[in-house]
């Protein structure tokens, strides 16, 4: 269970969600100021914070939790605080994010506490590497004019030759203009298979910032429509093997919708995981293309959905007093509710405390269970209680599989029907412009 700020003997109310696993390597994140504020875009991370999330998970004892809390208050100062279960770094975000040179958590906390537990990590160091841009090497180049010497020999630079300045380098970068084949190849290794999930989307952040960089990359997603569906294809292979799985949870699922949130249909452009509340946590809001935003909770793959007792093949139904939700559904009706009420309290509310621009009547999606274990009658009263319920939709994680697989056959047609037009259609007679 997440930590409350009276756990950490802290003055203000908390909020809790996981961190990136890129940039802050999924370490648990306590905060006490709306996230928006410093975090418009709502990401869990920010710049130099992996290496950070790294020094408390090797500082951390035996048996307890890393954890870090983060404060935007000029009065706390940086300190641990251990509880029970906890080893939690206090961090202020404005002096970190000021302060922190390129070896950012070591270099920091050893002025200011004296930790260098991670002294020399080859690791750490290459982490903090993949994480620096250009400004960055003009920040640090900046702090030590000897630091441009040691640029300009990484670069080779002929001995006699006029050396460049920080700033030529750097315009140059900027500068490159129409490159081949092999040196746009060089240049995209530099973000292949192994490199950090947020420096892609930065760098596609910046490609689609103007119309031909978005244009030109739609037309590339267009070209990549059958390598996107192959890779569809295995991630439903891997999420059939968890619904197999009789360990797979709620918190195992909650990690693969994650990562994959095409999941749930083609209405969403983002989500949000474990987003806080004042008294607890809702596990999804999902942003729609038009801005406004929907509430997905979950619910364990093995929890049942509707009770009913009678035979163990499901031929003969009970009287229908004998039907009752299961108690994990029934509490996940209540819990959506109490969190969609939350939501719709009023605009200014949402925004300021939940980052959430656009409140409505949210639409409520609970995931639990298997159709596939229920006997056919209780299926029959789910389809019932989905019909009778406003703006919530009680979905089976197997029937949540089956609605995925089949938006991959259709795109599986269209592609197969577009190659067959484009090898055996009609010829089209060439008209002059």
């Amino acid at each position: 269970m997440p930590l409350q700020a009276s756990d950490l003997g802290w003055d203000i109310p908390i909020r809790y969600r996981r961190g990136g696993r890129s940039r802050l390597a999924g370490i648990e994140l306590y905060y006490d100021f709306p996230w928006s504020n410093h975090f418009p875009d709502g990401r869990a991370q920010f710049r130099n914070g992996r290496c950070l999330a790294l020094l408390v998970h090797e500082g951390c004892p035996d048996g307890l939790t890393p954890a870090l809390l983060v404060t935007d208050r000029d009065t706390v100062e940086e300190t641990i605080i251990q509880t029970t279960t906890h080893f939690v770094l206090v961090v202020n975000l404005p002096r970190y994010l000021s302060q922190a040179t390129a070896n950012a958590a070591e270099s920091y906390y050893a002025d200011r506490m004296g930790i260098r537990a991670l002294a020399a990590r080859p690791e750490v160091i290459d982490a903090v590497m993949t994480q620096m841009s250009i400004e960055d090497i003009e920040t640090w180049a900046a702090e030590d004019v000897s630091r441009i010497d040691q640029l300009r020999q990484i670069v080779g630079v002929r001995e006699g030759a006029t050396p460049a300045t920080l700033e030529e380098a750097v315009a140059a970068l900027s500068a490159l203009g129409q490159l081949d084949r092999k040196a746009v190849g060089v240049l995209a290794g530099l973000f292949g298979p192994d490199s950090d999930r947020a420096a892609r989307l930065e760098l596609v952040r910046h490609i689609t910032a103007d119309p031909t960089g978005r244009y030109v990359t739609g037309e590339v997603l267009v070209q990549r429509t059958s390598d996107r569906v192959t890779d569809a294809r295995n991630a439903m292979s891997d999420y059939q093997q968890l619904l197999d799985d009789p360990g797979s949870n709620e918190t195992t699922m909650q990690h693969f919708i994650e990562e994959n949130l095409w999941l749930l249909g083609l209405d969403y452009a983002q989500m949000r995981a474990r987003h806080p509340l004042p008294r607890g946590t809702m596990d999804f809001i999902l942003q729609r293309f038009d801005g406004f935003h929907d509430l997905l909770e979950l619910k364990s793959p093995q929890d049942p959905i509707i009770r009913a007792p009678g035979d163990s093949n499901g031929d003969i139904a009970p009287s229908p007093s004998s039907y009752s939700l299961s108690p994990d559904l029934a509490q996940g009706l209540a819990q959506a509710h109490v969190y969609r009420d939350i939501l719709s309290r009023g605009d200014s509310l949402n925004e300021d405390f939940y980052g959430l621009p656009h409140a409505r009547d949210a639409r409520l999606i609970i995931v639990i269970g298997k159709a596939a274990t229920m006997p056919d009658h209780c299926r029959r009263v789910l389809r019932e209680l989905n019909k009778s319920l406003h703006h919530v939709e009680i979905v089976p994680y197997d029937i949540l599989a089956r609605r995925a697989n089949a938006i991959l056959d259709n795109v599986d047609l269209y592609l197969v029907a577009a190659a067959e037009a484009l090898t055996d259609g009609p010829d089209v007679p060439h008209v002059a412009e």
